[in-house]
């Protein structure tokens, strides 16, 4: 067995009682035994599907081991290959510890080229950083790191380790190399795929940019941020950089703007080669339920929608499972199964206030597609019903406010004489969401139109200024505030706003338009 690198962290960690690990089978007549398995502890206190996925991992490395002999090539790779697989099943539902033991034994014990063993190195070094000991994981990774230089994702998890340790050149040529590595598998691709599908993510970009901010270079860093806009123009951590920047260079307005437009900004790494592989080995109920909204945020509602699927078979009733599922189905467009799915809920949990607003906002989704007004009608008391029944189930959250308020305001039509009314009530709702930190994007830009409707031209232009900074990549609430402005006459912040309209739209040719418009009354009230 090839033990030429050996991690700080041994098989047989003492983590409590010995509930899953055996001990390796003896084999006779050879003074060398296979390794012994990892040890988890006590499984009580466990999610029991991580569990039974553990317990199905650690007998395939026992049926390995039982397949030949320790001095075996053979059966090294086998065994070695079953602790690779192992170590994907610990790592997939954090169980860091054991996932690094498996992994150096899989790096240690699969015969032939390095290409062959690196892999599991460099998950070992991606555990041993989540474990919170960078140094370690910095050892493992500049071991396999040059003889990976392919592959973009390990060259950054190099730069990650080596930024916490203080090594910011180090951070720095790291980052190169995962860029250079993009580039070269850019260069390889297809013609055909080149010409729809540009360099998935411009997170090493935006990795190099922030090592070089750091190091006060500016300019190198910009311009690394501006192409990564360029790739991706919703990027928010490299709008977030960006903005930093600005405000360095006393650029307060623009740095204001960007920071704006990196809300919740996070690191991101390029695409592991193992996620797919990594999702499958994912058990527990709390982990899959996390990928599912996970997958849902960045658009992949049809897996999203197999993974419910999957979940609703062993968990039928369960009102959190079935709410996810019809907001997915709403997300897809289809307000049939959506609605199934909550009425499915509301029996399994009448009580709960989440299933209650759920239904209020696909009633109110009908009501918006539906063109006979007796049955549009009908569908907004649903509605209202459901609103209400939020309200009383849960008056201290601010979303049923918000909610009972957009339902409220689609009374207000043009020639009803109880308008007046109506958007008084409404403005109600949406002042007790405001106050009780209601977080829909929306409510700003709700509360802006509704003020302009009572004609109460200071607060609308208030509440659509919030609207921007709270929702800076919709350029809805751009627009809304080029209209505010030039209602009170404030023709050039019209025109800014306007532009900034069609900057988030991505040119789209509707807000272009208006834009045009925009100026041309700029122009005329002159």
């Amino acid at each position: 067995m090839d033990t030429r690198f050996v991690l700080p962290l041994v098989l047989a960690l003492p983590l409590g009682a010995p509930v899953l690990a055996a001990p390796a089978p003896s084999v006779q007549a050879c003074e060398i035994a296979w390794p012994s398995l990892p040890d988890i502890g006590d499984t009580t206190r466990m999610d029991q599907e991580v569990v039974v996925l553990v317990q199905a991992r650690l007998e395939a490395v026992r049926e390995a081991m039982a397949s030949g002999s320790p001095t075996d090539s053979t059966a090294q790779g086998k065994v070695g290959l079953a602790y690779a697989e192992l170590g994907l099943a610990f790592e997939a539902n954090t169980m860091w510890t054991p996932a690094v033991a498996s992994y150096q034994q899989a790096f240690n014990l699969i015969p032939g080229e390095d290409n062959l063993r690196d892999p599991w190195l460099y998950r070992a070094g991606t555990c041993l950083h989540a474990l919170g000991d960078p140094e370690a994981a910095l050892k493992a990774l500049q071991t396999v790191a040059p003889r990976l230089s392919g592959t973009a994702i390990v060259q950054a998890r190099l730069a990650s380790a080596a930024y916490d340790m203080g090594l910011m050149q180090v951070s720095a040529d790291a980052w190169q190399a995962a860029i250079d590595a993009e580039q070269r598998a850019w260069d390889k691709a297809d013609p055909s795929q080149r010409a729809t599908e540009p360099i998935a993510l411009p997170a090493s970009r935006v990795g190099l940019a922030k090592i070089l901010f750091e190091m006060d270079d500016l300019e190198r860093s910009k311009a690394l941020l501006q192409e990564a806009l360029q790739m991706q123009p919703h990027y928010p951590h490299a709008h977030y950089l960006l903005g930093q920047i600005f405000a360095e260079e006393g650029r307060d307005e623009e740095a204001l703007f960007e920071l704006s437009r990196g809300q919740n900004a996070f690191p991101m790494l390029p695409p592991d080669p193992h996620a797919p592989r990594l999702s499958g080995y994912r058990a527990g109920y709390g982990n899959r339920m996390r990928f599912i909204e996970i997958d849902m945020q960045e658009g992949r509602i049809d897996k999203a929608i197999a993974s419910l699927d999957a979940m609703l078979e062993k968990r039928p009733t369960d009102h959190l499972v079935l709410n996810l599922a019809a907001r997915a189905q709403l997300m897809k467009g289809d307000l049939g199964k959506s609605l199934t799915f909550l009425q499915r809920s509301e029996v399994a949990n009448p009580t709960n206030h989440q299933t209650q607003l759920e239904l209020a906002i696909l009633y109110l989704n009908l009501a918006g597609r539906e063109q006979k007004a007796e049955i549009r009608d009908v569908h907004l008391a649903s509605a209202k019903e459901k609103a209400d029944n939020a309200l009383r189930i849960a008056p201290h959250l601010g979303n049923p406010y918000y909610y009972r308020g957009l339902i409220e305001a689609q009374g207000a039509t043009q020639g009803n004489p109880q308008a007046g009314d109506i958007m008084q009530r409404a403005m109600s709702y949406y002042q007790a969401a405001h106050a009780f930190g209601c977080k829909e994007p929306a409510l700003y830009e709700q509360m802006a139109i509704l003020y302009a409707q009572m004609g109460r031209t200071r607060e609308m232009v208030t509440f659509a200024t919030q609207g921007t900074l709270r929702s800076p990549e919709n350029p809805n609430a751009w627009m809304l505030m080029a209209r505010a402005y030039l209602t009170v006459g404030k023709g050039p912040e019209a025109i800014l706003a306007a532009d900034h309209a069609v900057v988030v739209s991505r040119n789209n040719p509707q807000v272009k338009d208006f834009a045009n418009q925009v100026r041309q009354a700029v122009q005329a009230g002159k």
